[in-house]
């Protein structure tokens, strides 16, 4: 989980981006011929151009419509959960993808013990050509997986260590 620190957050859906409240401004008032009334809030004959709202202003998240005061959406920290996939989409460099390529991540591995992301790649036809892993060690050092030979079905048979020199980042399996 990530903790993400915000004044006003909707307690139903967690969403603080969606928060709508009522606001009290001075506005200057135009009368039209024909009965419309306009405001203005940024006209020079205002007396103040801010405007006012409190923790007992009503609020409302327009994400999942849940209403009330301000002050029943303030809290101080929430628990985001990370997200846990990203469904297929398709790869490109420079824009193209002359070979159709997708891939997918998801988040993998025995929560809490083990957490892993997983990606894997897919041809045009939908089969699996590489499969990646990216983790820790037992030791905790970063660590990357991967199958090779396109064949995203077989096990991983090259470590990547990110974290280490050149000449010792790459591990063959074979």
């Amino acid at each position: 989980m990530n903790t993400i620190n915000y004044d006003y957050v909707c307690p139903d859906c967690g969403r603080s981006d969606l928060l709508c409240i009522i606001v009290s401004a001075w506005a200057k008032l135009t009368q039209e011929d024909d009965g419309n009334l306009l405001t203005d809030t940024e006209h020079d004959d205002c007396p103040d151009h801010d405007h006012e709202w409190d923790d007992a202003t009503p609020m409302q998240c327009v994400g999942c419509g849940r209403k009330g005061k301000a002050m029943s959406f303030k809290h101080a920290e929430i628990e985001k959960p990370l997200q846990k996939s990203i469904g297929k989409f398709h790869l490109r460099n420079n824009g193209n993808n002359p070979f159709g390529f997708t891939a997918d991540a998801e988040v993998c591995g025995d929560s809490g013990i083990y957490d892993e992301i997983r990606t894997g790649i897919y041809d045009a036809c939908g089969e699996c050509v590489a499969d990646i892993l990216v983790g820790l060690t037992e030791s905790g050092e970063p660590r990357v997986l991967i199958t090779t030979d396109g064949d995203g079905e077989a096990d991983h048979r090259v470590a990547v260590f990110p974290t280490r020199e050149k000449t010792e980042a790459v591990e063959d399996f074979d």
